[in-house]
């Protein structure tokens, strides 16, 4: 029986639901969607109907904002590590004042090089500023220990200074022009990695120049004004057990460089044989185009057989809400049937979608639930159900590249339209596929043996005598 009537259906965690999907525009800030989103929701919502209430149990900008949260982290992180290493090394607090004011003075170049190359702050160029970090200190720190060391012999600290940069401006510009020269070219890589890789390296090569021009202009001058003649005064336990301990790997090392350059013909084979074995290691490295990451959800499809009622398919996603729900580690899960994510996201009746919400970030941390944890047991569960094709998919890393994390390919027939043929082709590629073990699953759309009605509708006539758009249609 086919009759007039709805298509699909929406639940959060099994209770009937309105759905609303909101797509940022090419070129929108995400995090500043959400926020106008909730804002807009929260306006609307004091002028809902009596037990009428609304929920964002999916938010996508929340993983964004985690990882832009965790970034901020690590770059405080990176920058405290620089600083306390440097003050082990010099150990003057005031030879440490001079790289300090290397990172905000470049890492604000950097922004401002962001501007004028059009980029935003993301996930890839914070990443870039967080590597960024331990380069741009190291010009400022060459410069410092080539003033302190001629300050140590007994000279002044504007001719320490002077001294320094007559010895360390060519090795600072070659660093910086070698850097440059490793990242722009990754910039003018094609395709989609290309972009990937650009903002990256445009960023890491800016700031590095940046870093180079406050070495030689900023950092003299701070030099020969913040650092002083040596005292002679004692240092501290700490420092003298530092000392201690760093000369017994300094003369370890020293000794170690003089054995092997009397052995330079041995050397030579050593590290010809090292090369080969990091193209070798490099060749068997499994490769991929971005790694899974933990966005905060899951995707769940859902595929009866082919013919199968909507009616059917809600019954079923009962079924399968109260396994996904029970899972440790999920929050929500949204259904959505009638909807075939394995097909495009194309209406299909015997088909639906679940996006399973996992709890927050942290809570999960605590609690030590991983996306590989979460996913597992349901996928195991689900296995289990006879009525339907479930197949748990993790999101893309991209939003918009695919449907989930995986690759597809397509299948071209160049023998006219033998249904048959093609279907036998796919099932021998399937099969092979599944005994690849790089491969976890393959699985197809393509379905021919469908059950189809064919209509063949007098145009003229419906014109001229339309029929009620309220009749319904019984075809048995």
């Amino acid at each position: 029986m086919l009759s007039w009537g709805r298509s699909q259906f929406c639940e959060l965690n099994g209770n009937p639901a309105a759905g609303l999907a909101i797509y940022q525009l090419p070129g929108a800030n995400a995090i500043a969607v959400a926020d106008s989103v909730r804002a807009k929701m929260e306006e609307l919502s004091k002028n809902f109907p009596e037990g009428m209430k609304y929920e964002i149990p999916l938010d996508t900008t929340t993983f964004t904002k985690a990882s832009i949260n965790e970034v901020y982290r690590t770059l405080m992180e990176a920058a405290v590590l620089v600083l306390m290493v440097i003050l082990a090394f010099l150990q003057k607090v005031r030879t440490v004042l001079i790289p300090t004011t290397t990172m905000p003075v470049t890492i604000i170049g950097a922004f401002i090089a962001m501007v004028g190359l059009g980029f935003s702050i993301n996930m890839v160029t914070l990443f870039a500023l967080v590597l960024a970090i331990g380069i741009v200190v190291d010009d400022a720190i060459v410069i410092v220990e080539g003033a302190s060391h001629g300050i140590e012999k007994g000279m002044s600290p504007k001719d320490a200074t002077i001294k320094a940069m007559n010895e360390l401006i060519g090795p600072v510009m070659g660093i910086t022009f070698v850097l440059m020269a490793v990242f722009i070219p990754a910039a003018f890589i094609p395709s989609i990695t290309g972009s990937l890789y650009n903002q990256f390296a445009l960023v890491i090569a800016a700031t590095a120049a940046i870093s180079a021009l406050n070495a030689v202009t900023l950092k003299p001058v701070q030099c020969a004004t913040y650092l002083r003649p040596h005292s002679g005064e004692k240092l501290n336990a700490f420092y003298r057990g530092f000392n201690y301990v760093y000369q017994i790997f300094e003369n370890w090392y020293i000794g170690l460089i003089s054995w092997a350059l009397k052995r330079l013909k041995s050397m030579m084979i050593v590290f010809i044989a090292l090369l080969v074995l990091t193209f070798w290691a490099f060749m068997k490295t499994p490769t991929g185009f971005l790694p899974d990451k933990d966005q905060g959800y899951a995707i769940v499809a859902v595929q009866l057989p082919d013919g199968s009622a909507l009616a059917k398919t809600e019954k079923l996603v009962k079924k399968v809400d109260s396994i996904i729900r029970s899972v440790p580690g999920v929050k929500d899960n949204i259904t959505i049937g009638g909807v075939s994510v394995l097909d495009n996201s194309t209406p299909h009746p015997n088909a639906s979608i679940n996006y399973v919400i996992y709890k927050d970030f942290d809570e999960r941390i605590k609690n030590r639930q991983s996306q590989e944890f979460i996913i597992a047991e349901p996928r195991k569960r689900l296995s289990l159900v006879e009525e339907a094709l479930i197949v748990p998919l993790i999101p893309p890393a991209i939003q918009g590249l695919g449907v989930a994390s995986c690759f597809q390919m397509q299948l071209e027939s160049r023998a006219g339209f033998d249904y048959g043929a093609i279907a036998a082709a796919l099932r021998e590629i399937a099969t092979q596929a599944q005994k690849d073990p790089r491969i976890g699953g393959a699985t197809s759309t393509f379905r021919p043996g469908m059950p189809a009605v064919t209509a063949d509708v007098d145009r003229v006539k419906a014109q001229s005598d339309p029929p009620p758009i309220y009749r319904t249609v019984i075809m048995e």
